[in-house]
């Protein structure tokens, strides 16, 4: 048998002799044959040190056995010699010696062994391209072991010979090799799964896989990613680099990530970013807008920061700012704002025109949509993508801090990845933040158990937000975490409510929004609240301290608090205290002694002009602490009835400054008897859940009720309470006389709805279903034969079964708004914005003033007379309003516009008495669309 190596050179040589020419017809013996004794037979010692294997014979044989010395005619495998043999009798010719790199035994078993040969030979670079290349190569073709044949050969054959070694053919990397540089290269690129991405751009990531394959090229894989196989990135860095908004490396790396993550929101973006890129057709600004998109900003223009620009530029001669922010909507604020930064618009109705519904995208709603979508691409969506966008953007909730919540999430919608979306929708909002925080503060032992919800309920206020930021920042610090506080408030529910007391228009959220007002300038919201709660009356001449004056000029004012405040801290050079945190305790009540001392200078402090000098509001201070007063100190519990035996007698033994001075604070800031009962630590018997819902409704309607009185009177919970407050919750201010004075007798028609609801489960029992539909039959708004309706309600609300829905038999006593609208908006008694889109609304019929088409329907409960603006803004379509007393009869109509608004935009404004409205959002000719809906008490 031929060795490896005998069989290789056998092969170099027929492969010589087919170059040549030479070769002649095999004898029956075979090659090994010819080469027997009339060639000067086989020798075994092929490379003779006297010899190159000179010439090769012709004809005449390979010269004779003297003249080859051992094969002597085949010098080098050289020139060929004549007819009678190649080299002749001396060997090879001159020109034709042995090389030097075959005086030496050479072995190759290695790829560095091959390539050392081949950079010796100086032909690295016309085979491979360079020595890494070569090994590259060559490793590639050994994957399945070494290639012996053509190690044989380079081991063989001479350095001018050395290009008539075939090397082998290189077969096509798998997918799990190229993974396998992928790896060992540590390429750059953002790729989860490489095996999948292999696997599903085909041929084209195993043929740029190639590049790093031996010497990790990674720079030159990237470029072939991004040219040959996702020729978008091309496109997209093209534009990218030519806009100079980045390098090309840095794009085609992103650019070649996002193709190769399966992720499928990472999918849906990388789309959106294409057509856009496309879309731009390479201006700039466009492209810059595609490739870095200005994320949501929940806090955008607010109404504090619109109405100072529209103060500056002197407008509201025809409209106050507060309505026209209403009527531009999110996106019109920021292109009037954008405006008037610009340079002021001629009056109002030049800023409604260039920006009220012209073209302006509203950035929340561009932001619902984001925020849906990505939800609905991820399969964490509850529901459909409409509904979403229609809940998201407003179309059943109005409440601003409920909206504030939501904001929250919805920068979630930026989200680049399902991973990223899951992480933002973890931490974000009041979910994930409350969680940190009580986390950090549970670390500290600074946490209870009711951290969780006393942050979900303070999440929405600019104080509390700055709180969880001092505990973030705190780290680890437990002694820092200790510090942080929620600044102190003010008392802005006894602010709101008497500013809507005196007949001014407060949104239901103003409590919030003056707190967060406060926090943001606490010094003059402190001084405004502290002036409207001490000046006692609505309305009075020029000059006198009234609330209308307070709101006008609070400072103008004076206020007693603020004069006492100057005076035991601006004015005192020993004190370093700050006068706003005086401000508010002063207009909280104090609660201890210095309640003594306030009411003393009370006159003085009050009387003293705002810029009164030091030695004035010093001087109305009282020399030393003033005593307490025993009577006015006992007849204030009396009045409360809070039992006090012997209470003079205890108080003339032992006075207490602290306590008397917080009863009189309480009597002073409008606590009243609930404030009494705390500064003596008196606690009555808890009101019940209806004595507690009927007093609050009494208290929105009457404006001197003090609720500690209202709950001792229906505590323990007369039977005739449930009835009341049944009928309360569906009545207007002027009716409220009207359920109270009902008794606890029940109404016999509900007798066989309340037995069939009971069975249901929709009650505990027949006592309360009857005393709900006694109290909500007599309501002056239950339509008539109400209550024999129900028992066909209950009815429906069985299956075929013989179970109950009990929570659909407990909404059969709902007093309906409507019979022929089976969905209603309810908006709360301030108005509010929303979106609405009518054509996912029913038909309705046509208003005095057209439409006719899909209509939305809003109701609105006034408790007093007012003044009810309604307007569409941002409208898709040619919309149009009319408004009903009674959502079912046509005739009841009240008002009704087409294009009252800018260009066809409708707006009505009309004055109504209390009680509940329907607004039909509807469209001219029957039209139908999206707009939004900005509803307005005054």
């Amino acid at each position: 048998m031929m060795t490896r190596l005998q069989g290789t050179r056998w092969a170099v040589m027929a492969a010589v002799a087919l170059v040549t020419g030479c070769v002649q017809e095999e004898s029956e013996g075979g090659p090994m044959a010819d080469m027997t004794a009339d060639r000067g037979g086989l020798i075994t010692d092929m490379r003779p040190a006297d010899s190159g294997m000179g010439g090769m014979g012709g004809a005449g044989g390979m010269g004779g056995a003297a003249d080859m010395g051992g094969m002597g005619g085949m010098g080098g495998m050289g020139g060929m010699g004549g007819a009678g043999g190649m080299g002749g009798a001396g060997g090879a010719p001159a020109d034709m010696g042995p090389r030097p790199d075959m005086m030496a035994p050479l072995t190759v078993e290695t790829c560095e062994a091959a390539c050392d040969r081949y950079a010796e030979c100086e032909q690295l670079v016309g085979t491979f391209g360079d020595y890494d290349a070569c090994l590259a190569q060559c490793e590639r073709v050994s994957r399945s072991g070494p290639p012996e044949q053509w190690f044989g050969c380079v081991e063989l054959e001479t350095c001018n010979l050395l290009r008539l070694c075939p090397v082998p053919r290189v077969e096509a990397l798998t997918c799990a090799e190229s993974c396998e540089r992928f790896d060992e290269c540590a390429v750059d690129l953002p790729v989860p799964d490489c095996a999948a991405a292999c696997e599903a751009a085909e041929e084209g990531f195993v043929g740029c896989a190639e590049s790093i394959f031996g010497r990790c090229d990674n720079e030159g894989f990237q470029r072939c990613l991004a040219r040959d196989v996702f020729e978008a990135c091309e496109a997209e860095c093209t534009a990218v680099v030519n806009c100079n908004l980045s390098d090309r490396a840095t794009c085609e790396q992103g650019c070649i990530g996002r193709h190769l993550d399966p992720d499928p929101l990472v999918q849906t973006r990388l789309l959106q970013r294409r057509t856009c890129v496309a879309q731009a057709q390479g201006a700039c600004e466009a492209v810059d807008a595609c490739i870095n998109p200005v994320p949501y900003d929940p806090s955008g223009t607010s109404q504090l920061e619109f109405c100072a620009l529209y103060a500056e530029c002197r407008l509201g001669q025809q409209q106050p700012c507060e309505v026209i922010f209403n009527r531009l909507g999110a996106g019109g604020v920021a292109c009037a704002a954008a405006s008037m930064r610009r340079g002021c618009p001629f009056d109002e109705n030049a800023l409604l025109q260039e920006c009220q519904g012209a073209g302006q995208v509203d950035p929340r709603l561009r932001a619902c949509s984001r925020y849906c979508e990505a939800q609905d691409i991820c399969e964490v969506l509850e529901g459909d993508r409409p509904t979403c966008v229609n809940v998201c953007n407003g179309a059943q909730q109005v409440d601003p801090d409920q909206a504030e919540r939501n904001d929250a999430e919805l920068t979630c919608g930026d989200a680049a990845s399902c991973g990223d979306l899951t992480d933002c929708l973890e931490n974000v909002g009041p979910g994930g933040e409350c969680a940190a925080l009580c986390n950090s503060l549970a670390a500290c032992e600074l946490a209870d158990g009711a951290c969780l919800e006393a942050c979900d309920a303070q999440w929405p206020r600019d104080r509390h937000a700055a709180y969880r930021e001092c505990v973030a920042e705190a780290g680890d610090d437990c002694a820092a975490m200790a510090a942080c506080a929620i600044a102190p408030q003010v008392p802005c529910d006894r602010y709101c409510q008497t500013l809507a007391d005196c007949g001014n228009a407060v949104s239901a959220y103003c409590p919030n929004e003056c707190d967060d007002a406060h926090f943001g300038d606490p010094l003059n919201i402190t001084l405004g609240v502290a002036c409207a709660l001490s000046a006692g009356v609505c309305e009075a001449p020029a000059g006198a301290r009234s609330v209308a004056a307070c709101l006008a000029d609070p400072g103008a004012q004076g206020s007693g608090c603020y004069n006492y405040c100057r005076a035991v801290t601006d004015c005192d050079p020993g004190n370093d205290d700050s006068i706003v945190q005086c401000l508010t305790e002063c207009v909280q009540g104090f609660g201890d002694a210095r309640g003594l001392i306030y009411a003393a200078g009370a006159a003085c402090f009050d009387a003293a002009a705002p810029d009164a000098a030091c030695d004035a509001v010093r001087a109305c201070l009282p020399a030393e602490q003033p005593p307490v007063d025993c009577p006015a100190f006992c007849g204030a519990q009396t009045d409360c009835r809070i039992p006090a035996a012997d209470c003079e007698d205890a108080c003339n033994d032992a006075p207490d400054a602290d306590v008397a001075g917080c009863v009189a604070d309480a009597l002073r800031v409008g606590t009243a008897c609930g404030g009494v009962a705390a500064c003596v630590d008196h606690r009555p018997e808890a009101a019940g859940e209806d004595c507690t819902a009927l007093c609050d409704a009494r208290r929105r309607c009457e404006a001197d009720l003090d609720p500690y009185l209202c709950r001792l009177d229906c505590t323990p919970t007369p039977p005739r309470l449930p009835v009341q407050r049944a009928c309360a919750d569906v009545a207007v201010c002027a009716e409220l006389p009207g359920c109270l004075a009902l008794d606890a007798n029940a109404n016999p028609a509900c007798e066989a709805p309340c037995q069939g609801a009971v069975e249901c489960g929709a009650f505990p029992d027949l006592a309360s279903c009857m005393a709900v539909c006694t109290g909500r039959e007599a309501a002056p708004r239950t339509p008539e034969g109400w209550a024999a309706q129900i028992p066909a309600c209950i009815e429906a609300a069985f299956d075929g079964m013989g179970v109950c829905d009990a929570a659909a038999a407990r909404e059969c006593f709902e007093v309906p708004l409507c019979e022929n609208v089976d969905r209603v908006i309810v908006l709360p008694g301030n108005g509010g914005r929303l979106n609405v889109n009518t054509a996912d609304w029913p038909q309705g019929q046509r208003a005095n003033c057209g439409g006719g088409g899909p209509q939305a329907v809003l109701a609105i409960t006034l408790q007093r007379a007012a003044n009810l603006t309604v307007e569409t803004t941002n409208n898709q379509f040619d919309t149009l309003i009319h408004i009903r007393s009674d959502c079912d009869d046509q005739g009841s109509e009240i008002a009704c516009n087409d294009d009252g608004g800018v260009g066809v935009a409708s707006r009505i404004s009309q004055q109504l008495q209390a009680g509940t409205y329907f607004i039909f959002i509807d469209g001219f000719g029957a039209r139908a669309g999206v707009t939004d809906v900005v509803v307005t008490v005054q």
